[in-house]
């Protein structure tokens, strides 16, 4: 049996991540790196790969949710508002068993959150061993919301950014496996195809 045909052209990892001098006003939101198709074939392309994905989540989850101890997956999605986390926990995380799901929501820290370090209610949402964890908006919230709205002064923002390096650490330390993404679309580039 052959492999069905794919849109991609080119591992996109490297394409997707950042590192030194990244400016995200640089990024054209419409751009699609490593992807030479439209929004029809990459929802055909998600369909093929959903059953890989599935078995591979199972694996995880059956080797691992009764452990102490072990790999998870977190996943973490940051984007503006409308930009389309609901459709990649859909699409994406939707196409495996939810059992093996846990998704975190943080909105405005209420005042026993406040109360607490930042990190304070994040820190219990972080998934298990076995478990695929999603973070719709997450510890850098706190960061930029802080920050641009000048609710921190900077020595804090410095610290949190500390804070957040070494909280990620110890997630990977623990085997934890972290997925960022950052969703910078364009309003035509999610409704063409």
């Amino acid at each position: 049996m052959s492999e069905p045909k794919s849109n991609w052209t080119t591992d996109p990892a490297p394409l997707l991540r950042v590192g030194e001098g990244f400016r995200l006003g640089e990024v054209d939101p419409d751009s699609t790196p490593g992807y030479a198709g439209d929004k029809k074939s990459g929802k055909k392309d998600l369909g093929a790969l959903s059953t890989e994905l599935n078995d591979l989540q199972e694996r995880l989850f059956a080797a691992h949710h009764d452990d102490d101890t072990g790999p998870a997956v977190l996943l973490v999605l940051q984007a503006m508002d409308t930009a389309g986390k609901g459709g990649i926990v859909r699409h994406v995380v939707g196409a495996v068993d939810p059992q093996g799901v846990e998704t975190a929501s943080f909105k405005k820290p209420t005042d026993e959150e406040l109360a607490h370090d930042f990190l304070w209610r994040i820190r219990p949402r972080v998934p298990g061993p076995g478990m695929i964890g999603v973070f719709d908006r997450s510890h850098y919230e706190d960061v930029l919301i802080g920050r641009v709205r000048e609710l921190a002064d900077a020595p804090e923002i410095d610290r949190r950014y500390s804070a957040i390096n070494d909280f990620e650490a110890e997630l990977a330390e623990a085997g934890v496996h972290i997925v960022k993404v950052m969703l910078h679309l364009s309003r035509t580039s999610r409704r063409s195809g």
